[in-house]
């Protein structure tokens, strides 16, 4: 052994050299703190450098601990140290190891490969642990493996040509979060998570090349897999066994080469939300022996099957979209299985399917009927559920202003919604919502302190209902949102509209005419006060104009557009404030 300290305080050990003891290299145990460990070369030595029995706040830095018998860096029952910039290379069991309840440990930056075992290890309830930037490929079995161990950030990690098994493998882990890591080439997995692994965050993973699976979840509920980049693997993109409760959203699953983007096989009570499946041999999506999940807002194409079912039941799949699939769906020996709820939410969009639509509802007139179901309300055009709102401006600095939002219906998932103030969109973390979703049954009421502007839009999916409310003075005023089909442009908006009367004459009374333009290109709007032009406006995209007149009372008032407008009349009077959306 070159070092050991027990227990001792405040010492730095830099810049030696130590090898073949039968020891460990470098040994820190009981309560010794706040020491330094600074590059070193450490090898063939039972572990490089051990720190143990409440060993903690220790500096761990730029060593290189290669060909040891057991581990690189081995903590034991120590928290709070720092592992930055070490390589730990070509041992026998584990590259950076922590074990038995150590926790709030940061490990960046470090280096692992060719490792017996696993590069990175937290296993016994090591919680609370930061893994950042380290690359840990080329290891004999696993990249990064946690075992008994939670609330764990693991972030930005290459994990890569793994030999035995996976890129990261979470096994009894929960309450961890996976952030932007680069897991493939790996043989089974790019990331796994298997008995028992609940509550766990996966998100803006990218994966690809993998042997067997992309994102493999197995045994184990309640995970959210979002945004993730699931690419050119051997089997499946995302596969979810015996799991329930799990959240997949927008994640993107192309290009498999043997199966299924999203395979679920014994997986009951899931949500797959605004994912994109393309391109894959067997189906976008497959559920075997799977019941009770939802299937919305999903884009299939350029698969063998859009959607494939095989005895699966009670599962709900409607507001997707099935692009130029081989087959766009197939149920095989499944029960209660729906495509399509009634009206105003419908059913899919089909691209074999889009007419005739005599009466416009953008609803095919016939029922899609495929092998083992049908979709009886199925779009005529893509996202022809989405719906936006408008409305002419938001107020929230001379009173207050809320943009209320209703999701009418009491089952599956929550509407995702987005919201833009003056063609700036506004982060859904920022809105009371968190995620931009309105859970079933429920309303939201985002306000925005210091936000002056317009036009709003609201983007929603689902069977929502949107108004402003707002508070000035002693008054109080609601206004529906105008709604406008996504794929129908702006079509249920007008280019002109006309009210019975302004005033700018009268004592205590000041008359806005608001016109606002959605749209992404200019538009010129002209107003008429008893048919007097007061003006042409031009409005950029994205934007509006709020004009008064002074010493002008008449009617009828009209504006003219040559584009799809937003126009509302706001009115003060003696402290009281009313808005009238134009006819």
């Amino acid at each position: 052994m070159m070092a050991y300290l027990y227990p001792s305080t405040g010492n730095t050990i830099n810049g030696n050299t130590a090898g073949s003891n039968k020891t460990n290299g470098i040994e820190l145990v009981t309560t010794s703190n706040k020491n330094s460990v600074v590059n070193n070369t450490l090898g063939a030595d039972y572990d490089g450098i051990f720190l143990g029995r409440n060993s903690n706040e220790n500096s761990i830095l730029g060593n290189s601990a290669n060909g040891n018998s057991q581990d690189g860096v081995d903590l034991n029952s120590s928290g709070n140290n720092s592992i930055l910039g070490n390589t730990a290379n070509s041992n026998q069991s584990y590259g950076i190891a922590l074990n038995n309840a150590s926790g709030n440990n940061s490990v960046d930056n470090n280096t692992t490969s060719m490792n017996v075992n696993y590069g990175i290890i937290l296993l016994a309830s090591s919680n609370n642990n930061t893994l950042s930037g380290n690359n840990a490929s080329s290891d004999t079995l696993i990249g990064i493996y946690l075992f008994n161990s939670t609330d764990n950030l693991i972030t930005g990690n290459i994990c890569s040509n793994n030999g035995t098994y996976d890129g990261i493998f979470l096994n009894s882990s929960s309450g961890n979060s996976l952030t932007g890591n680069t897991a493939s080439s790996n043989n089974v997995a790019r990331i796994e998570f298997n008995y028992s692994s609940d509550s766990n965050v996966i998100t803006g993973n990218q994966t690809g090349s993998d042997t067997n699976y992309g994102i493999s979840v197995m045994s184990s509920s309640n995970n959210n897999l979002a945004n993730n980049d699931v690419t050119a693997d051997g089997w499946d993109g995302i596969i979810l066994a015996s799991d329930s409760g799990n959240t997949l959203s927008g994640n993107t699953c192309a290009s498999a080469s043997v199966y299924e983007g999203i395979h679920l096989s014994g997986s009951n009570s899931n949500t797959l939300w605004s994912n994109a499946t393309t391109s894959n041999p067997v189906a976008g999506v497959e559920l075997n022996s799977s019941s009770g999940n939802s299937l919305l807002g999903n884009t299939s194409g350029s698969n063998g099957f859009g959607v494939h079912l095989l005895s699966s039941g009670n599962n709900q799949i409607y507001h997707n979209n099935f692009v130029n699939d081989t087959t766009q769906a197939k149920d095989e020996s499944g029960s209660n299985n729906v495509f399509s709820l009634a009206m105003p939410t419908g059913g899919n969009y089909w691209s074999n399917w889009t007419g005739p639509d005599t009466d416009h509802d953008g609803i095919v007139d016939n029922p899609f009927v495929f092998n083992g179901g049908q979709d009886s309300y199925p779009w005529a055009r893509q996202n022809g559920w989405v719906i936006n709102y408008f409305w002419t401006w938001y107020d929230n600095v001379s009173m207050k202003n809320w943009v209320l939002m209703a999701n009418r219906a009491s089952s599956a998932t929550g509407l995702e919604f987005s919201l833009s103030i003056a063609g700036r969109s506004q982060n859904p973390g920022n809105l009371g919502a968190g995620t931009g979703v309105v859970p079933p049954g429920r309303s939201l009421t985002p306000m925005l302190p210091g936000l002056m502007g317009g036009p709003v839009k609201v983007t929603a999916t689902g069977d929502v209902i949107a108004t402003q409310r707002s508070i000035f003075g002693p008054s109080f005023e609601e206004v529906p949102g105008l709604a406008a089909s996504q794929t129908g442009g702006y079509s249920a908006l007008a280019k002109d509209y006309n009210w019975t009367w302004y005033d700018q004459e009268s004592p205590g009374m000041t008359n806005w005419v608001f016109v606002a333009n959605p749209s992404a290109s200019p538009v010129t709007a002209t107003i008429k006060v008893g048919g007097k032009t007061m003006g042409a406006h031009s409005i950029a995209p994205g934007r509006n104009v709020t004009p008064v007149f002074p010493g002008t009372m008449g009617g009828p008032v009209e504006v003219s557009a040559t584009d799809y407008v937003i126009a509302s009349q706001r009115v003060l009077y003696n402290g009281y404030f009313n808005e009238v959306l134009g006819q």
